[in-house]
């Protein structure tokens, strides 16, 4: 049987609009040795799983300067898929890290925000993603990636010599 991930991947449709273009890998220093990407968002934004960490998936920032450059979204897809289907694009997904819960949900508010996701193309992908999948939307996802950034060591996560070259991180002996 196909797993949740490759049920999506079998579903061909186009994800630009939620922020999980698909498109040639590209590979920057601050991509975890063991990332298989599957989505990218602007910026270089991308997600992606870590061979080492299971079904768990991530966000690898490359300009969130100063750090995590590389952080936990969820503890496996569907609850990925069901906090996407909650905040309509990943662009909202990656952005929990910075905010305090009410300057978050604010966003949530503006004409712009509500214009974006209410355009047909973001509806329509997600009500194939929630049909075909089986998905619903996530209650709280804020405070749900909150408790995961709690509970995770980002010291595990694994990096190309370069990025300890440029960023001066300490690598881990581990």
């Amino acid at each position: 049987m196909n797993t949740l991930f490759e049920q999506y991947m079998n579903l061909n449709i186009d994800t630009t609009w939620i922020g999980l273009e698909k498109r040639e890998e590209m590979r920057y220093s601050c991509t975890p040795i063991g990332a298989r990407i599957f989505g990218w968002d602007c910026g270089g934004l991308h997600y992606c799983f870590i061979d080492s960490f299971g079904e768990m998936v991530f966000a690898v920032n490359p300009e969130n300067f100063g750090g995590p450059y590389v952080y936990p979204l969820a503890r496996n897809f569907s609850d990925f898929l069901s906090m996407l289907l909650t905040y309509k694009t990943t662009n909202a997904l990656h952005q929990i890290i910075i905010f305090e819960k009410e300057k978050f949900l604010s966003f949530f508010k503006l004409d712009s925000w509500k214009e974006y996701n209410n355009r047909q193309e973001v509806v329509e992908t997600l009500a194939v993603i929630q049909k075909e999948l089986n998905i619903v939307p996530m209650e709280d996802p804020y405070d749900y990636v909150i408790e995961l950034q709690k509970e995770f060591d980002h010291s595990k996560i694994r990096y190309v010599d370069e990025f300890y070259e440029q960023t001066g991180w300490e690598k881990s002996t581990e």
